[in-house]
């Protein structure tokens, strides 16, 4: 295995688990606790309406140039400005077509100031995801790392200063849009000037020719993109839309929230995992050992996780809310088993786009868009976010299992039988621990304290990941790349 994808997602899981569990767990938690659940619901769907246009801001360019950059690095220099100003013209194209979307949807000036305020900031995202996908295509792990949790840092020291009331501020949903704003835009700036450092000399350009030569590559990105941001945040505006209360998308955004830091992680693992694949493809070289190592590291800790909402669901709702505690717990037991699937499915379609098989991509997730929807439009007036949770659990396990047959098919894993009967054991141990663990009467820290420690023991015992090959990688200084 190489060693740079190994210390880089490493790296990048152990710093984005520092800060974005600070942030999902504390400084957006007590957000939502100041600002109460109909409130920070109104916020959620009006985010989400940004992320369902995103597909404007980006093309499929960001996907697209990974693949192009880590197979051809020598490409940097020349499209880099040529790209800054493509991404530039696209921000104030989405913007163009995301505010009269808003005005239909809700014409209430204060939620189109916000919708705004997101919709800018998303746009500053853009280009710090593009000016990252250079980085990462070139293995600077570090570099990309850092910028994926300077926003959210930025965005802890202020709404901390809010919220603790050092500054005679209040929050609420307007301030916290501004400030998402102002720390992207800063993020986007140390993220141009990384760039532009490792690229040398670059001219920004326009350049018509080619702009069409670049996004008539990146459409099938592009298309994928659109349909998975679709069925994956189409549900909490759906809840906004087809329910008079808003406090329901609150309470799926809260049950929502574990799920979102668990999956935040994963998606860092396989940002890690797509330059490497590119170029191992490329070279004829075999990805099979990374790949069972990475489906076996996130797919045990996604079987943690869900285990522990399952059995305590109460108790973190208890812990992490103040509204709408049995229904927050009863959507969080169930959302969470949508981290077994997702991780399959991320971990297996970072390879399949790898390999340049975007239409096969594109045909499963419409098929998941198909489903998520149709059946939220149906379920949703009668059974609120608890029927969105289950809907996203059925959507994640089709995903998943065509995913994973498309990849059996393709490459020749061996001894998965063992590994199998070493996950299941592990699930054994996780569920006999949550039964005990949860009959006692113990402050809900304590639970998870034990159960993190349960875990370890556990991935010791099975060896589902071998710590000795993990220290021997991380001790070598030879590196493919």
């Amino acid at each position: 295995m190489n060693r740079l994808v190994v210390r880089g997602m490493a790296f990048s899981v152990l710093l984005n688990l520092v800060v974005k569990s600070a942030w999902i767990l504390g400084v957006e938690l007590g957000i939502q606790r100041v600002v109460g659940n109909e409130s920070y619901g109104q916020y959620y769907s009006l985010f989400n309406i940004t992320v369902l246009f995103l597909i404007v801001l980006d093309l499929g360019i960001t996907n697209f140039n990974i693949r192009n950059i880590a197979q051809h690095s020598q490409l940097l220099n020349k499209h880099l400005g040529g790209l800054t100003i493509l991404k530039f013209i696209l921000g104030i194209v989405y913007l163009l077509v995301l505010l009269p979307v808003g005005y239909i949807l809700n014409n209430n000036s204060d939620s189109l100031q916000i919708l705004f305020l997101l919709g800018v900031a998303q746009m500053f995202n853009s280009f710090t995801l593009y000016f990252r996908s250079n980085l990462n295509a070139l293995f600077r792990f570090g570099w990309d790392a850092v910028l994926s949790v300077a926003d959210r840092l930025l965005l802890i020291l202020f709404c901390s200063i809010v919220l603790l009331g050092i500054e005679s501020i209040s929050m609420d949903i307007l301030l916290f849009a501004k400030l998402q704003m102002i720390t992207s835009f800063i993020t986007m700036l140390i993220a141009a000037i990384a760039n532009f450092k490792v690229a040398g000399s670059v001219k920004l350009n326009f350049n018509p020719v080619f702009y069409y030569s670049i996004l008539r590559q990146s459409l099938p990105f592009a298309m994928l993109v659109l349909i998975m941001s679709v069925y994956t945040k189409s549900d909490a505006v759906l809840l906004s839309y087809l329910l008079e209360d808003a406090s329901e998308a609150g309470i799926y955004a809260a049950g929502y929230r574990l799920f979102d830091a668990y999956a935040q992680f994963a998606v860092i693992a396989t940002g890690v995992l797509y330059p490497f694949f590119s170029r191992s493809i490329k070279f004829g070289e075999s990805v099979n050992a990374i790949f069972g190592w990475s489906i076996r590291l996130l797919i045990s800790s996604a079987f943690f996780l869900t285990i522990m909402s399952l059995f305590f669901s109460n108790e973190l709702a208890e812990l992490l809310y103040k509204e709408n505690i049995p229904e927050t717990a009863r959507v969080l037991s169930v959302l969470m088993f949508v981290s077994v699937p997702y991780v399959l499915s991320i971990v297996a379609g970072s390879y399949i786009t790898a390999a340049g098989r975007i239409r096969f991509l594109v045909q499963v997730a419409l098929l998941c868009a198909f489903l998520n929807i149709v059946l939220n439009i149906i379920f949703i007036p009668s059974h609120g976010a608890f029927a969105s949770a289950f809907i996203a659990v059925l959507t994640q396990i089709v995903s998943a299992s065509v995913l994973i047959y498309f990849i059996a098919k393709r490459l020749q894993f061996v001894n998965t039988t063992k590994w199998i009967i070493r996950l299941s054991a592990l699930v054994v141990a996780l569920l006999s621990g949550a039964f005990v663990i949860s009959n006692q009467s113990w402050p809900i820290l304590l639970d998870v304290v034990m159960m993190l420690f349960l875990f370890v023991i556990a991935l010791l015992f099975t060896r589902i990941l071998d710590f000795k090959m993990l220290y021997v990688i991380f001790k070598s200084n030879v590196d493919s790349y």
